[in-house]
């Protein structure tokens, strides 16, 4: 979800029985060992394109000896690797039980590192050296690593973010012995714990807690910041939907005088109390990412000011000192920026690459002595690759093809387009046109939306969109106002205005339509999660423009979404963000009845695909309030329900029923 800590309670009414129901797809059994793309002359499946990358999320240590990533283990599910860089061998550490999966990694040092399971949540440790005594840190709770102090490299720092010996909690940032063993790994997530189970797990958390910081006050903390060497330093809390930030002095917090509804904190600085922002908000102009002083919010210098544009990325730092020296970016496509004239000349020469021509080039890391690079390349047809540079032996080395299933030359390539509004925004939106399709023949086309707030559409590979290209559909992928990038041209009110945002993709697609490249009377909108919020909403307030429209673990009613996350205001800070933005549903109805798209379905020409995931509750519940509404307007109308209630089971498997579904909606409503 593009909201954290979303939740819905379980004691919220069931969703009503389905209503023409599509029948139920048998179990496929998926060849997951292939590696090479099947041949030319066979439709790429379904599963190919949803399938979990081989390779993701790497990070090579401090000598440039190794790397850890996510490993897709012949399996769906996800494994942790460790990759030999001087041998090009590796191994994986599978995950116990079949149903977790490694969600995160990251290098302490040359031979130590973190790792993170899921369902439960459980914080790891191992010794690369010895892969048989990997033990827990932290079990059944929420918790991610946020720094890694230089001066005690094994002693990283976690964010507990709900505690669940602690009533769930946040119980703020600790200091963790990552080489203390103590008590075992709880293996299975849906087995009853029992108490001396639990009771061992709560002791070896505390156990291996070294120092907890101080709370910044009695707001839910929403972010936490460390300096360039790793320590703790700065906490952004929220009250009321209103953020507020604080550094850390010594043994307590103060608050800082940033406005941070006009001030973006991006990262820490080069110096002790230094911040680098992207603000201000609201000068007419693109915001410059900028350096400022955290206690008295005195702006410094400009690191970077992009035309028509704020910047969307993150920083990149030297692995010596970490001071920032670059960053990377998304404008029309991926782009980078160095202030360091050796980082400038390498992006250059990898540009220069024959391997690598016509890639979008990232840098990623680096050994100590910054010999040796960690290199991601990819394309709009390409999805990334990873290789080894070495500039002492002047050679480039491929680490391993995330998706070798996938034949770029199979793939249909992406353009960028600029479109504006009726309000004379200007915005970017992505169009990918399927093989053949031309002025005289043009191609019906799919509106895919996203989810808003600091969301974006962007230039690379996606395997939704191939997807849809390879079954013959062109692609549209709009960015809208409260996407990230355009934060300058609206206020915060202007980017919560659900209304516009539905317009905005209105426009994009009557932009797309005045090139002739796609059948303006077959097109369909389709969204998930918070996007289908957008996609429904064209269907509903531009009903002669779409033949259908497809939403997926569907979110069409942010008045009912609110007051469901009131039983959760203490656990997230969405419920008083969206007071502030949208008002209270109970306060102004008028308002939610105007831009709730389930409230008028009646006016729905659109046949709609309504598809959920059972382990989604919000989604369920929306779907099913959905569906009563279709079926009570007369709408024609499909409903799909995939999955168990668990979360984390059979993800491949429900991404393939629910594509299949839309593959066969779609060629059903929009054949020529």
């Amino acid at each position: 979800m593009s909201f954290p800590g979303l939740r819905l309670a379980s004691r919220l009414p069931a969703a009503v029985c389905l209503l023409a129901a599509l029948p139920a797809l048998a179990a496929t059994s998926f060849d997951l060992n292939r590696e090479t793309p099947v041949p030319a002359d066979q439709p790429i499946p379904v599963a190919d394109f949803f399938r979990y990358s081989l390779i993701r999320s790497p990070d090579i240590n401090r000598a440039g000896t190794r790397l850890c990533a996510l490993y897709a283990a012949g399996g769906d599910h996800v494994a942790l690797m460790i990759f030999d860089l001087n041998k090009f061998t590796f191994e994986w550490l599978p995950a116990p039980g079949e149903d977790r999966d490694v969600t995160s990694c990251r290098w302490l040092d040359d031979d130590n590192l973190v790792w993170s399971l899921s369902e439960p949540h459980t914080l790891m440790a191992v010794d690369v050296r010895e892969t048989l005594r990997a033990h827990p840190l932290l079990q059944f709770d929420t918790s991610w690593v946020i720094g890694i102090p230089e001066k005690s490299r094994l002693e990283p720092l976690v964010w507990i973010r709900s505690d669940s010996f602690n009533h769930g909690d946040d119980v703020g940032v600790a200091r963790i012995d990552s080489q203390r063993h103590k008590g075992h790994l709880i293996p299975h997530p849906f087995t009853a714990l029992r108490a001396i189970d639990s009771n061992q797990a709560r002791d070896g958390n505390r156990d291996h807690i070294i120092k907890s910081y101080p709370l910044p006050g009695p707001d839910r903390v929403i972010r936490y910041l460390t300096d360039m060497d790793g320590e703790l330093a700065f906490a952004i809390t929220s009250r009321n939907g209103v953020p507020t930030l604080h550094r850390l002095a010594g043994d307590h917090w103060e608050t800082c005088p940033i406005d941070l509804d006009k001030i973006d904190v991006v990262d820490c600085g080069n110096q002790p109390g230094e911040l680098i922002v992207r603000g201000p908000r609201g000068t007419g102009a693109p915001r410059p990412l900028e350096f400022m002083d955290a206690a008295t919010g005195t702006p410094g210098n400009a690191l970077l000011v992009l035309k028509g544009r704020d910047f969307s990325g993150s920083v990149y730092r030297e692995p010596v000192h970490h001071v920032a020296i670059g960053v990377q970016f998304d404008a029309t496509g991926p782009q980078s920026a160095w202030f360091a004239p050796e980082y400038t000349a390498l992006q250059e020469l990898l540009a220069r690459d024959e391997n690598l021509k016509g890639m979008a080039i990232r840098i990623l890391g680096s050994d100590l002595a910054q010999h040796r690079f960690l290199v991601g390349a990819f394309s709009d047809r390409a999805p990334i690759s990873y290789y080894l540079v070495d500039l002492e032996k002047r050679g480039l080395h491929l680490i391993r093809h995330s998706r070798p299933w996938i034949d770029p030359a199979r793939m249909a390539p992406t353009n960028v387009i600029q479109y504006k509004t009726r309000e004379g925004h200007t915005f970017d939106a992505y169009i990918t046109l399927p093989r053949g399709a031309s002025k005289e023949r043009p191609a019906p086309l799919v509106v895919l939306t996203h989810g808003p707030y600091e969301a974006r559409a962007t230039w690379g590979f996606s395997g939704e969109t191939q997807f849809l290209a390879s079954r013959g559909y062109a692609v549209l992928e709009p960015n809208v106002r409260g996407d990230s990038g355009y934060g300058w041209q609206f206020s915060l009110a202007e980017e919560w205005d659900l209304r516009r945002m539905s317009d905005d993709v209105t426009d994009a697609v009557r932009a797309v339509l005045k090139t002739g490249y796609v059948d303006p009377a077959r097109v369909a909108i389709m969204g998930s999660e918070d996007g289908a919020h957008l996609a429904l909403s064209g269907a509903v307030f531009d009903p002669d423009l779409y033949r259908c429209c497809i939403v997926v673990d569907a979110i069409v009613d942010f008045g009912a979404l609110i007051k469901d996350q009131k039983y959760f205001q203490y656990d997230s800070s969405f419920y008083a963000t969206a007071l502030r933005f949208l008002g209270n549903p109970s306060e102004v109805p008028e308002k939610f009845q105007a831009m709730t798209p389930a409230a008028h379905v009646d006016r729905l020409k659109a046949a709609t695909l309504v598809a959920y995931r059972r382990a989604d509750k919000i989604g369920e519940s929306q779907s099913g309030r959905l569906n009563s509404e279709l079926q009570r307007h007369g709408v024609v109308h499909e409903s799909l329900a995939v999955g168990d209630p668990y979360p984390g089971r059979g993800h491949l498997q429900n991404q393939v029923e629910i594509y299949r579904a839309i593959e066969a909606f779609l060629a059903k409503h929009l054949a020529p």
